[in-house]
């Protein structure tokens, strides 16, 4: 059995594709910066107005660059587990009648996948679902792309998280979770909970 998990190869296509994009405007800029300074570099205040320029290009090139961050291996899950769908901070965990519900804070420059979380999952309305464990994983953000040809199995990347963004896990009442308030989590590898009739793991 193989101990990692790798992505497809059109998934980081993809990816590069969405970030290359994002970066053509600070790619113009520093263009620009570079044409004034040869063109009309003899006056003071458009070398200065240059310099800005590049710097602020430059600023923006690596900025945008920690947008598309990706994780192309991850370690393999194990089939008593559901693990968490994003990378993020769990924001809180509360009750809301005869539910949990764990909020997922995703920042800029955490990794943009969103991953199965085990292999019994499926697609409902943009949602990801567990049914057999009662499960429900809602998604909140400016940038979300599917991946239409994603394969449902547990590790694998089925979306794409550009930015800022949150995930909405809502869970029976009373199921034990291993998520706590206030850490960090990583998706595909950090677990939620265990699956119904297992006892412990580590």
């Amino acid at each position: 059995m193989n101990r990692y998990v790798l992505s497809e190869g059109d998934v980081l296509r993809k990816i590069k594709k969405l970030q290359y994009r994002a970066q053509i405007l600070p790619l113009v800029m520093i263009a620009v910066s570079f044409w004034l300074t040869i063109t009309l570099g003899h006056f003071a205040l458009l070398r200065i107005f240059s310099m800005a320029l590049t710097l602020l290009g430059l600023g923006a090139f690596f900025l945008t660059a920690t947008r598309f961050r990706f994780r192309n291996r991850i370690v393999a899950p194990d089939q008593n587990s559901i693990y968490v769908p994003i990378t993020g901070k769990v924001a809180e965990i509360r009750q809301e009648d005869l539910i949990q519900v764990i909020v997922i804070q995703k920042r800029s420059t955490d990794p943009v996948e969103i991953r199965c979380p085990s292999d019994d999952c499926i697609r409902e309305a943009g949602n990801l679902v567990i049914k057999q464990e009662g499960l429900e994983m809602s998604f909140s953000a400016p940038h979300l792309l599917r991946i239409e040809q994603a394969r449902m199995k547990a590790g694998e990347v089925v979306s794409l998280m550009i930015g800022k963004g949150s995930c909405r896990i809502q869970l029976p009442l009373g199921m034990p979770t291993l998520l706590k308030a206030g850490d960090v989590y990583q998706a595909g590898e950090s677990r939620i909970c265990l699956r119904t009739g297992t006892i412990s793991c580590d």
